[in-house]
């Protein structure tokens, strides 16, 4: 209960004589209410109320008597019983209405029945549209209803009658933030600071406005000073997500030590699952429209052996077949990851990884090798670089011992809240000199949370500088463009998380007049409580650009399975 609503003391002294005018035939009652108001002012509001409830069975209907009571009550935070005395007023003495409705409604506000107090504030304001308190009490119970539009107008009625009301600042941009309109929540608060720069709340509010617009290192950095293990337990989440979406998950485990409930628990969990060691499996079948069948099979550990650290292992086999011959290979793979920086770094967070094996197909033996970079130098940024070497996997590229060495690098951006766009480029070179440079874009759109829904549009080109003649095994046109729309859909249901990507567009190669290329993929992934993971997966696609051999119409399909577990 607000203090700060009671009634003045002065203005308590009138009531009390008003009232002991009306009981001047009653000396022992103005006796009982002097005493029962010294412990009013006192603030012993638990002392004085069985007697007020002793004069009320003396006096039930005496409407000064009620009022007086219900006040005492309500300042106990007692509001059902305040709820019935102001009631029993209006019951008794409908003309005095206008006395205890505004009280009333906030009552009801105050326990939880915001939609029988809305309309209360509504008549309060149409006899006295001047009332801030009725128009702030209307704010407040329409956002509780979520009623946001509402609620936001009241405000703002509010803010344009007092620019420096603080409870109207802050209740405009608390409302702006659960609209989802984070950027204008983000200058309220700022507004709010501009004045009250101490402000906790403010400065809680607005690190979760920067959280929800994705910067999330800048959110984390905010919430740092203002949050421990004392703090609420959403302030607490919210920092634990800022933390995680800048990609350190140790310390975000950490900062949500000890929570449980609802969602704590799931965030925990989740954090947990991917911070875990893990061994897995994956087999996949493919065959495309050049007669090429591909079974693989994929055994892989991962070690988590300190923050941000790993080393993996892993041995693929693959069993290719066409036109009636066959052949076999592993890769032997070895790797090691790292992550540098951290929030207050100054360039940011880098994950460096390094990739070391060997691939053995039938008599050829060739060193493998990847160099990679994710790095997240500021919000809203990623960019990735890579470097390695790589085979073309079908049996005519295996003979003739096709290699390609490449470096590519490219960023993601996210330049407005939903959208993100991308580029990269990669310039590559195979070992019979021939040379290709790639440039690839997208522009994506995310429609919905949930499910989640995006859709975008994409584009890549590439030219090689001296296809090979004769033909090696691989796809190399003196050019190639396409560019497509994309959509996709996550779902969470029935304990399994499902995708669905797919894409449409068209294709060109060298001069010819192009062709529709298409795309489509479905997975569905089981967690398995704390120790595994289970995960199916199939796709379609049709596009010249994927093609080892004839180029446009090549078709490719695929489907797999796999599982690890945790430990």
């Amino acid at each position: 209960m607000d203090h700060a609503s009671r009634p003045p003391r002065h203005l308590k002294r009138r009531i009390a004589g008003l009232i002991l005018l009306l009981l001047a035939g009653s000396p022992a009652l103005a006796d009982s209410l002097d005493t029962l108001r010294h412990y009013v002012d006192a603030r012993q509001y638990r002392a004085a109320l069985p007697g007020y409830e002793q004069l009320l069975a003396q006096r039930p209907n005496d409407t000064d008597l009620l009022i007086e009571v219900a006040r005492v009550y309500a300042w106990d935070d007692q509001h059902a019983r305040a709820i019935q005395l102001y009631q029993r007023v209006i019951e008794i003495a409908p003309q005095r209405t206008g006395d205890v409705r505004l009280a009333l409604a906030w009552q009801l506000a105050w326990s939880g029945q915001q939609a029988a107090a809305l309309p209360l504030f509504e008549a309060e304001l149409q006899t006295r549209p001047d009332n801030n308190e009725a128009l702030y009490g209307l704010a407040e119970s329409a956002s509780m209803l979520n009623r946001l539009r509402e609620a936001l107008s009241s405000y703002r009625r509010l803010l344009q009658r007092d620019p420096n009301d603080l409870k109207a600042a802050k209740g405009e941009a608390r409302v702006l933030e659960w609209m989802g309109q984070n950027q204008p929540a983000v200058a309220a608060y700022e507004r709010i600071l501009a004045t009250h720069p101490d402000d906790r709340e403010a400065r809680l509010r607005l690190a979760r406005a920067h959280n929800a617009l994705g910067l999330n290192q800048q959110a984390a950095r905010e919430l740092s000073p203002l949050v421990n293990d004392t703090s609420a337990p959403d302030d607490r989440l919210e920092f634990a997500r800022a933390l995680r979406w800048s990609g350190l998950d140790e310390m975000a485990l950490k900062a949500t030590d000890g929570m449980t409930g609802p969602a704590a628990q799931p965030f925990r969990t989740q954090v947990q699952r991917d911070l875990a060691s893990r061994v897995g499996v994956t087999a996949e079948h493919s065959n495309d429209s050049d007669q090429l069948d591909v079974d693989t099979t994929k055994l892989y550990a991962k070690i988590n052996s300190g923050p941000g650290q790993d080393f993996a292992f892993s041995v693929r086999h693959a069993r290719l077949s066409q036109h009636g011959s066959q052949l076999s290979g592993n890769t032997y793979l070895l790797s090691y990851g790292s992550r540098l920086g951290g929030l207050d770094a100054g360039y940011g967070i880098v994950w460096p990884r390094l990739e070391l094996g060997q691939r053995r197909y039938a008599d050829w033996q060739s060193v493998a090798w990847k160099a990679q970079i994710k790095w997240l130098p500021a919000d809203l940024w990623r960019v990735d670089v890579e470097a390695g070497n790589d085979i073309v996997e079908n049996i005519a590229s295996i003979h003739n011992r096709v290699k390609f060495d490449y470096a590519s690098a490219g960023f993601d951006y996210r330049f407005a809240p939903r959208w993100l766009g991308s580029f990269g480029m990669l310039a590559g070179r195979f070992d019979d000199g021939n040379q290709r440079t790639r440039v690839a874009g997208r522009i994506e759109y995310l429609s919905l949370l949930q499910p989640r829904i995006t859709f975008g549009i994409a584009a890549m080109g590439f030219n090689d500088s001296a296809p090979p003649v004769p033909y090696r095994g691989y796809y190399s046109p003196d050019q190639y463009r396409e560019i497509k729309l994309t959509a996709a859909l996550e779902a969470e249901r029935a304990g399994w998380n499902w995708q669905l990507n797919g894409a449409l567009g068209r294709l060109q190669e060298n001069a010819n007049a192009g062709d529709t290329l298409y795309s489509l993929e479905a997975s569905a992934t089981r967690p398995l409580d704390d120790w595994g993971t289970l995960r199916f997966y199939a796709g379609r696609s049709d596009s010249a650009a994927l093609s080892q051999g004839s180029g446009g119409g090549y078709t490719r399909n695929y489907i797999g399975a796999s599982f690890e577990l945790l430990f």
